[in-house]
């Protein structure tokens, strides 16, 4: 055999070895790791971060158990800390008010940085009214109206949900006097046809809440109207003892995490769509750091 045969079965031997090699790395071992935060200030609460890693599917959840936060605002000259109140969880006693722009510090284990951000203005509720009425493919149901005044000096981003506060009766078989009752509270389905709704897409993939901005009606008053997605529910078996509206100022950052979080949640249910990425203004990471302001109005529902 000459020299130039014995190299090509050489060749030819390794080639059929490195095909007979059935290892395989795990998908989770080429994930490459990187920063989880969660954080959503608002003024007067005491707000919570929540910080972990990327895991692969089959890996246990890695929570961030050596992170140091700090927080200052503008104003001030003193960084204040996050204390630990659980594994990955962090908490701050916020001090903040509505228009502070504030600086948060991140340092963990993989990557440190620093973030900029504004609290949006306070949205007063002028007023808040419900009714019944007769919604296609519903029927008869609950309708919302809110009024409130929108900044003209600030891009504004709104979220609007309703918490309904019910009671829910049990009754024995040939009984009319209820047995039990029971107290629940639920977030609502709910759903509108305001031009600002719809101009979200995002609300699409939704039915807990309704992300709007102000780019149409920039600092006037305004009036809307949302509708319960369940018919009227008042009966023998359960109650409706209040709704809570909710209306949510965000920092543009959150509203766009909110936006393409519902998109994404709704999509991996989906056989026929990719769950689309998420918003995330971490550095080097995922997830958000932003702040809102909130305002509540009580509908109490008499006997």
């Amino acid at each position: 055999m000459n020299r130039f045969g014995f190299h090509t079965i050489l060749c030819l031997a390794f080639v059929l070895s490195a095909c007979n090699d059935t290892s395989v790395i795990p998908i989770e071992d080429q994930a490459p790791s990187a920063q989880v935060v969660k954080l959503i200030l608002e003024p007067n609460t005491i707000s919570t971060a929540y910080c972990n890693r990327t895991a692969g599917i089959t890996q246990p959840f890695l929570l961030e158990t050596n992170v140091k936060l700090w927080i200052k605002p503008k104003n001030k000259s003193v960084w204040e800390s996050f204390g630990i109140a659980n594994p990955g969880i962090y908490q701050w006693n916020c001090s903040l008010k509505p228009r502070d722009s504030f600086s948060l510090r991140y340092h963990g284990i993989l990557d440190s940085f620093e973030i900029h951000e504004v609290v949006p203005s306070l949205v007063v509720l002028n007023a808040v009214d419900t009714s019944t009425s007769i919604v296609p493919g519903i029927g008869k149901t609950q309708v919302f109206t809110f009024k409130f005044k929108d900044s003209a000096i600030y891009k504004n981003y709104y979220q609007i949900w309703l918490k309904r506060n019910y009671q829910k009766y049990t009754y024995t078989q040939g009984n009319s006097t209820p047995t039990d009752s029971q107290l629940i509270s639920e977030i609502m389905r709910i759903d509108g046809n305001e031009l600002p709704f719809i101009r979200n897409a995002y609300n699409n993939y939704t039915d807990r809440s309704i992300l709007f901005s102000d780019e149409i009606f920039n600092g006037v008053h305004v009036e809307f109207q949302c509708h319960n997605l369940k018919p009227w529910q008042n009966s023998t078996g359960e109650k409706t003892l209040s709704v809570e509206l909710i209306l949510e100022n965000l920092s543009e950052s959150v509203y766009n995490y909110l936006n393409t979080e519902a998109a994404h949640l709704w999509q991996k249910q989906s056989i026929t769509q990719l769950p689309n990425p998420l918003f995330s203004n971490v550095p080097k990471g995922f997830g958000i750091v932003g702040a809102k302001t909130s305002t509540k109005r009580i509908i109490v529902y008499r006997n």
